[in-house]
This record gives structure tokens, C-alpha cells and sequence, in this order.
């Protein structure tokens, strides 16, 4: 899971989003941030390195513990602007071609 260290009113998190499979939906969690080392980077990439609820985050040159995700939005995700079939299967949005079947929208 890859995530971005923010600062929300004069805390940390590491913001993660993920499209849902089953619906089109984005789920966003904000983990808090507990401890660091080395200098955090702010708006840039971060990679969990234990998966789960809760754990450790690594950036360039610096590692992140966070806790239990405090915070979830889901934001509905836009079917694509186009006269053929659409539907969402696995986590895009796909469109049906004659020629070519269900492809990516």
C-alpha cells in the first residue's frame, strides 16, 4: 500500500487511497503519526512495510510508525463520458466495444 505524509491542522498522517472492487467507490484512510525518523517529506510518496492496521511506513531517508486509521472518505468514482456500455468490475471502470469486448473506460 502506498500512501502521502500530510499535515491536517497541525498534525501528521499518512493519507492511503484505494479504489473498492466491489463498487466505485475510493476509500481514503489517515493513519496518525506516532513516531519518525529522519526527515519527513511532506506530499511525497510513502510505502507501508507492514501491511495492516497501524505500522511502519518507509520514505526516502526516513521511516514513519503510525496508528489505527482515525479516518475514512469515500468518494464516489465518475462512470467515463462515453456512449457505450459501461460497468465496474476489479476496481476500474471498464467500457463494451463490439470488437474488442469489456476493456478499460
Amino acid at each position: 500500500m502506498h500512501g502521502i505524509v500530510k499535515e491536517i491542522h497541525g498534525k501528521l498522517f499518512v493519507e492511503s487511497s484505494y479504489a473498492m472492487s466491489e463498487e466505485p467507490t475510493l476509500l481514503t484512510h489517515r493513519y496518525p503519526i506516532l513516531t519518525a525518523r529522519g526527515r519527513i517529506d511532506l506530499e511525497k510518496p510513502i510505502v507501508d512495510f507492514r501491511s495492516g492496521q497501524g505500522g511502519m511506513w518507509l520514505g526516502l531517508g526516513y521511516e514513519v510508525y503510525t496508528g489505527d486509521s482515525i479516518a475514512v472518505e469515500k468518494t464516489p468514482i465518475a462512470p467515463p463520458k462515453t456512449k457505450l456500455p459501461t460497468r465496474w468490475h476489479h476496481e476500474h471502470w471498464q467500457k463494451y466495444s463490439k470488437s474488442q469486448g469489456w476493456i478499460v473506460a
